[in-house]
């Protein structure tokens, strides 16, 4: 799945990355790229902005569409933690005549 899409006039425009929780038992992350790891008290996941990783007790995912990049899933969220920031790669130049 890629994380940008093109506008009418060609721009490239990143696809964005939400994360909803209802009443901590209930939620909907977008901008999922893959589902890394999953089963009942973590879920792992890459999204266009980095890592999440879900920590809590009896998760199941109720949906995952890698096409539109949405994963639903429903158990007792206990912590959320982004694992990592995805950053453009630096050009190469650049990083020599720093």
């Amino acid at each position: 799945m890629e994380s940008t899409v093109q506008d009418t006039n060609n721009n490239q425009i990143k696809k964005p990355h939400t994360f909803t929780l209802e009443n901590r038992t209930r939620g909907t992350v977008t901008g999922v790229e893959k589902v890394i790891s999953s089963n009942d008290t973590t879920i792992n996941l890459q999204t266009v902005d980095g890592g999440i990783q879900l920590l809590g007790k009896d998760f199941k995912i109720k949906r995952f569409s890698q096409d539109e990049g949405i994963i639903t899933f429903e158990g007792e969220v206990e912590s959320l933690k982004y694992t990592q920031v995805k950053t453009a790669p630096k050009n190469v130049l650049k990083r020599m005549f720093k």
